[in-house]
């Protein structure tokens, strides 16, 4: 596995992630998919910054986006996909102990937002200690928020 910040060589790919990241998002027009993630790339470098964004590979391959922001108050994870052909094989669970490790190390409260119909990704996060925080639906809502807190994570 390999950690490395994106190229503009990855934007095709980086497009087909994003197309496939929420259901429904596959049958759009390439057009308003491109519109999408650009707006979507903007805000967050916008509300996070850019530095956070990362592509894994795994042998080479593309696997999976990761974007974090480490805040005052915390570590953000702003988006972790995983590529189709990745997924079932701890890629995503592998990160997300990386970057729990991470947090742990400096203190740091983690937080994120997940959809709140995908219960697979909701049972990784509570398998590492996330729990749905205040007030559980997100503006959106559709989203739950979740946060870590290292002391959640020490053992007896």
């Amino acid at each position: 596995m390999r950690v490395r910040r994106p190229t503009a060589t990855d934007a095709p790919w980086l497009l087909e992630l994003f197309s496939v990241a929420v259901s429904g998002r596959e049958f759009l027009p390439r057009e308003l998919l491109v519109m999408q993630e650009q707006a979507q790339r903007s805000q967050w470098s916008q509300r996070w910054g850019s530095g956070g964004e990362s592509v894994v590979e795994v042998d080479g391959v593309p696997a999976a986006r990761v974007w974090v922001a480490w805040t005052p108050s915390a570590l953000r994870i702003v988006e972790l996909s995983v590529a189709p052909a990745f997924r079932g094989q701890g890629l995503g669970s592998r990160l997300l102990a990386d970057l729990c490790s991470a947090a742990d190390t400096a203190g740091q409260t983690m937080e994120l937002a997940v959809d709140a119909e995908n219960t697979v990704a909701r049972h990784l996060y509570e398998s590492l200690g996330f729990r749905t925080w205040n007030n559980p639906v997100h503006q959106n809502g559709f989203s739950l928020t979740m946060k870590r807190t290292p002391e959640e994570t020490t053992t007896p």
